[in-house]
């Protein structure tokens, strides 16, 4: 590809310009960087990359509100506890999975999502994947809002900012949205 990256590397920065044009407003930026990514997916790169292409799209669709494209994707895709497939990417498909449940999902789908995001909390941070520990911790203070209780979603906000210390990581928290600002709000009316 024309990219000269590693494929994983590539797929993960067109994922990463698609969610970052999203989170900008820019749809028409953001699908022309989903199209890129599977236009870039080639035969010999195996599976895993169109799982990161609907992965991605899921997450973007997501961020645009486009619960019933989300949820299909979800309701199709099984989620991996596995180290390798969460490393230091940006787009992690189990991970948009859990996103899309607890967002979009059924009280059914959402406790699955958390029940997954609780195993998957252990084991990332057993093997100090920081950014994905972040992640899981604002997808599980979202559940917690969604559920009705504040206090539980205040804890995972907090969790997630001590893991943060001083890096100023603002992209999972910015993403998370209008839940997150209603989250944080409550949180400095105590």
């Amino acid at each position: 590809h024309p990219y000269g990256l590693e494929d994983r590397a590539c797929a993960d920065c067109l994922a990463g310009l698609a969610i970052s044009y999203q989170l900008q407003g820019d749809v028409t930026r953001a699908c022309s960087m989903i199209e890129r990514l599977i236009s870039q997916i080639d035969m010999r790169s195996g599976w895993f990359y169109d799982v990161i292409a609907g992965s991605t799209k899921a997450r973007v669709n997501c961020l645009q509100g486009n619960a019933e494209d989300a949820l299909q994707w979800a309701r199709s895709f099984v989620p991996v506890k596995e180290p390798g497939m969460l490393f230091i990417w940006i787009e992690v498909p189990s991970l948009t999975w859990a996103r899309v449940m607890i967002v979009h999902g059924s009280d059914e789908e959402r406790h699955e999502a958390v029940k997954f995001l609780m195993e998957l909390r252990e084991l990332v941070s057993a093997v100090h994947y920081t950014n994905q520990l972040v992640e899981i911790q604002v997808l599980l203070a979202l559940a917690n809002y969604r559920e009705g209780n504040v206090d539980k979603a205040l804890e995972a906000v907090h969790q997630a900012l001590d893991v943060t210390g001083y890096r100023r990581w603002l992209r999972p928290f910015i993403e998370a949205g209008a839940q997150m600002r209603e989250i944080i709000e409550q949180g400095m009316a105590l």
